[in-house]
């Protein structure tokens, strides 16, 4: 009988034992072990680093590499520093899938993603995913059908799958999206290019591609029509967008104009939507219109503002802006800053480092500026400004100044800008003779 009483006490001990090696956090819950590491065996073509953006199981990363170096606060373990990955490993075979597919994208059809192998222990885990990445399978030969007679040679330059590439969908997808685009810019918005690949019995790994284009009509602008407006004129809207009925059709001038008309001060929101017929009916129309929807902002701004520092003591700033100053979109702009009020007053109690006497007068900013938002051309903007400050250091300097600035911008390629411009100015500096001997030690 003692020999039979023994048995429950020794597996009731063991399994006790086990209990206490599982991890329980502040909240009485079950810890996942912290994922140290994640590895990749047997990828020779694309890195690692690669790799670990496609799967959802990543490894403790540190937030900064300001935390490394120079405070090693990532290497000491500091928590506020990284970010840390748990393991969860209903995310593993996923993972694995999304590994497969995301190699068969870029032309590995034979890849293969063995089981990940876990190294782990109570508080923390290792995984490895072992890759075999087999032959690439190679666009050996690409046929475009449908555009010798484009009269477009440039249509084909620099697409980014060529002969002899791996057989990517993605190169794929981009060189469709790309030939779509460029016949859209030529005046075929109803171009459509149909993509297949070809994988021959005895060539398994030699591709024959062929895209299949088809570009429609070239089409032309219709009637162009505009939303109801407040304060901008139909007329400055068509000159802003630069589109006229019966030009070539041109996606690229759609995203253009569109950009233009944001440049007006006044617009806070725009949009220049082509009415395709494909959109209501399966005839397509080589003309095509187009809606432009712009909603205005307030014509006019007042903005005010000001502060309280011991050099300046008091100031206050103000602006007034026209947004649409005489109609054209054009904008005037007023500003005004006077600082050093009540110096003299609050010296003692809050303006302990304002200057006295000729330092601790009125100083200022008085400025008018003027934009032309187009000039000769759409591409073209036009600023004028005329000013007049004061300024003063306490005790150092007094610089008093009048000019103007007149500066010429023209867009020469999308988000490009090129500004050049002219700022004659007379001013006059007053300082102590400790500023000159510094200057000149």
């Amino acid at each position: 009988m003692g020999r039979r009483s023994l048995l429950p006490w020794v597996v009731a001990a063991a399994g006790a034992a086990a209990v206490t090696t599982i991890p329980i956090d502040a909240v009485g819950q079950v810890r996942l072990p912290e994922v140290t590491e994640v590895r990749f065996q047997g990828n020779e073509t694309f890195p690692s680093d690669s790799l670990s953006r496609a799967i959802v199981t990543r490894e403790t990363e540190c937030k900064s590499g300001l935390f490394n170096f120079p405070i090693p606060l990532c290497p000491l373990g500091f928590g506020f520093a990284l970010n840390r990955s748990q393991l969860r490993e209903r995310d593993l075979p996923r993972d694995r899938a999304r590994l497969i597919l995301w190699y068969r994208q870029r032309g590995f059809q034979d890849v293969q993603v063995d089981t990940p192998t876990v190294v782990r222990t109570a508080l923390d885990a290792q995984v490895v995913f072992p890759v075999t990445e087999g032959r690439p399978v190679i666009a050996d030969s690409i046929t475009y059908a449908g555009v010798a007679d484009l009269g477009f040679p440039e249509l084909l330059d620099n697409l980014p799958i060529q002969e002899g590439d791996r057989l990517s969908t993605i190169a794929l997808d981009a060189t469709r999206d790309s030939i779509t685009d460029r016949l859209a810019n030529r005046g075929y918005a109803y171009a459509e290019v149909y993509r297949s690949a070809l994988r021959p019995a005895d060539q398994p790994y030699n591709a024959i591609v062929t895209f299949d284009v088809d570009p429609g009509p070239v089409s032309t602008y219709g009637a162009i029509r505009v939303s109801e407006l407040q304060n901008l004129s139909v007329r400055t809207v068509l000159r802003t967008v630069q589109l006229s009925s019966g030009d070539v059709y041109r996606q690229s001038a759609i995203d253009e104009a569109t950009t233009r008309l944001y440049g007006l001060q006044i617009v806070r929101s725009a949009s220049v939507t082509p009415i395709r017929s494909d959109t209501v009916s399966l005839v397509r129309d080589s003309v095509i219109d187009v809606e432009i929807d712009v909603r205005e902002g307030d014509a006019y701004r007042v903005r005010a503002g000001g502060g309280l520092n011991t050099a300046e003591c008091l100031n206050v700033e103000a602006r007034w802006t026209s947004r649409n100053f005489f109609g054209g979109g054009r904008l005037l702009q007023v500003r005004g800053r006077v600082g050093n009020i009540l110096a003299a007053d609050f010296r003692e109690i809050l303006c302990s480092q304002s200057g006295t006497d000729e330092y601790g007068k009125l100083t200022g900013l008085a400025s008018v500026e003027f934009v032309q938002p187009w000039i000769f051309s759409t591409r073209n903007s036009l600023s004028a400004s005329v000013f007049a400050e004061r300024q003063a250091l306490p005790n150092i300097f007094v610089r008093r100044a009048v000019g103007a600035q007149l500066a010429l911008s023209r867009t020469i390629a999308p988000q490009t800008i090129l500004t050049g411009f002219y700022r004659p100015e007379v001013s006059e500096l007053d300082a102590e003779d400790v500023l000159f001997c510094t200057g000149l030690l």
